[in-house]
């Protein structure tokens, strides 16, 4: 019973395990092989000669490309040439994820990369990363009426609708008054290399038990920096605390 693939005067069956298929010749590196060891255990590998899963590809050098030309043979634009991976077989149903590059609709400024996720043969793009450098989640079209370099939308129609969650975790369970959740603003250039931003919005722990549970509130702070290159520090400028009362320079 003959299993696999077929090259000229080479079955499957004749293999053992890793026997070479193809040898280069200059380098001495078997290119292709091929390790089959029962009907559903086969491996291959190119550019190794012990492939460890079902397709193993092997570069020589540090910062090679492994795998060069994925493509469509469409010349059109709005063309996507994708690899797929599912969660079993391929019965219409399971979910689905799509990777790889897309040309835009209006050229090589829209082209790049993109995942796009769903059920079997109906995946949507998630997200892409573009040629121009902007990327966007749950958009095609990143930087196009905002000009921002990261665009996150949610439609989802009326209600509330969260964009970004900044959430900090503590495992053992007590979150105190030394907890914060921050999103940091930096001005960056040659001259400063700053590692402190120059601006700061955080989420301050209240409860000064150190547990915090879900009916305590939070302190939302606002921080700038000092105006100094060599002692660079963030200084609390504004607090709204859990009851609503609004601090300038008073913590």
């Amino acid at each position: 019973k003959k299993y696999g693939i077929f090259f000229p005067a080479i079955s499957c069956t004749s293999i053992t395990s890793f026997t070479p298929i193809v040898h280069c010749t200059t380098c001495h590196y078997n290119t292709l092989v091929i390790q089959h060891d029962a009907e559903t255990c086969g491996k291959i590998g190119i550019g190794t000669a012990s492939p460890g899963y079902s397709l193993e590809v092997k570069g020589t050098t540090g910062d090679s490309t492994i795998l060069q030309k994925i493509w469509n043979t469409d010349t059109s634009w709005a063309t996507e040439a994708l690899v797929r991976a599912y969660s079993d077989s391929a019965n219409g149903s399971s979910p689905a994820v799509d990777w790889g590059y897309f040309r835009g609709t209006n050229g090589n400024a829209q082209a790049g990369f993109i995942i796009k996720t769903g059920s079997y043969g109906a995946t949507t793009t998630k997200l892409i990363v573009r040629c121009d450098g902007h990327v966007g989640i749950g958009t095609t079209t990143p930087g196009t009426e905002t000009g921002a370099k990261l665009e996150v939308v949610r439609d989802n129609g009326e209600g509330q609708n969260t964009i970004l969650a900044l959430k900090g975790h503590d495992p053992d369970g007590d979150i105190g008054l030394n907890n914060t959740v921050d999103l940091d603003f930096f001005l960056w250039d040659t001259n400063t290399n700053n590692t402190t931003p120059q601006g700061r919005i955080g989420l301050v722990g209240n409860d000064p038990t150190g547990s915090q549970h879900l009916e305590s509130g939070g302190n939302l702070a606002f921080y700038t920096s000092v105006e100094c290159y060599t002692t660079l520090a963030l200084c609390e400028r504004m607090r709204i605390d859990p009851f609503g009362k609004v601090g300038i320079n008073t913590t």
